[in-house]
């Protein structure tokens, strides 16, 4: 994971989470007899952080070709996923008549975008579509789906295999997803300039062997999208940036990934992999991140 630098390959290996506050008001004052408005005690709300209210689920329906179309089997539900543009909700799953072809569902304010995916390496096969069938986005707390979707698959791209879509439709809820947190700084240069600063935006999610922490950095101060991957004694970096090639980078043998069960600490440089001849560049990543909430229904 967190090995293809397309930010298609991105979102389609990455899983995370979502927070909600609830303010709750606590305690009230009781009126004395013949006290003025004026000089009564003010109640002060105390607000309290609600646990997460349930596992997040998710219901979408495609339809088009038989190969494609039906209920999807839900695999993963991110809410608040990172992006430059904006937080938005990630869901992945199956093809209902295909379990082998991937179906990834990105939803933001106003627009659905849909990766269908199968196979690997040179057999790798995949379509894409995108709607405005989109109502009541929060991507907190869930969204509605339904409408139709037009093909926007790459010319360069094999599609060869993968169902065609006409129409997307379904509800997501987040159920009180907690999103993680994270104290990590990426330093270092670029192709797009300088990349400083604290990684904001986070999405956290720990998995058996693995500590995946998503955000935005700043890159020659504009956003970019980046994804952490913490394996034990090593970490991977991508960084995306909103215009440009994405870079990718592997850890050096002095750097530091301590991954757990509930999030990773990383301390070191990375060398950014690239094809022979070119100049590679170097970040440093540095902090601590902790896990949020179950992401799987």
């Amino acid at each position: 994971m967190g090995e293809s630098p397309g930010m298609g390959s991105l979102k389609a290996g990455v899983v995370g989470a979502v927070m909600v506050l609830v303010a709750v008001g606590c305690g009230s004052s009781t009126t004395p007899a013949k006290t003025s408005p004026a000089s009564l005690p003010v109640s002060t709300p105390s607000p309290t952080v609600a646990a997460p209210s349930g596992p997040p689920s998710a219901q979408v329906t495609l339809t088009g070709d038989p190969s494609i179309a039906g209920a999807m089997t839900i695999a993963t539900v991110e809410c608040s996923f990172p992006s430059v543009a904006g937080a938005e909700i990630f869901v992945t799953g199956s093809a209902a008549t295909a379990p082998s072809t991937s179906v990834h569902v990105t939803v933001s304010s106003g627009s659905v975008a849909v990766v269908a995916d199968s196979g690997s390496g040179t057999s790798f096969h995949a379509r894409t579509f995108s709607g405005t069938g989109v109502t009541g986005f929060d991507a907190a707390t869930g969204v509605q789906l339904n409408g139709p979707v037009t093909e926007t698959t790459p010319s360069a791209d094999n599609k060869a295999g993968i169902g065609n879509l006409t129409n997307v439709a379904g509800t997501i809820s987040c159920a009180g997803q907690t999103p993680g947190t994270t104290t990590m700084v990426m330093t270092g240069t670029l192709t797009d300039g300088n990349v400083s600063g604290g990684i904001t935006d986070a999405h956290v999610v720990c998995l058996s062997n693995e500590a995946e922490t998503l955000g935005v950095v700043q890159v020659g101060g504009a956003p970019a999208y980046t994804a952490i991957f913490s394996l034990a004694g090593r970490y991977t970096a991508d960084v995306v940036p909103a215009s440009g090639a994405a870079e990718f980078f592997i850890s050096t043998a002095s750097a530091t990934s301590m991954p757990t069960t509930t999030g990773t600490t990383i301390n070191g440089d990375a060398t950014q992999q690239v094809s022979a001849g070119a100049t590679a560049h170097t970040i440093h990543v540095s902090g601590q991140s902790t896990c949020g909430s179950s992401i799987t229904p």
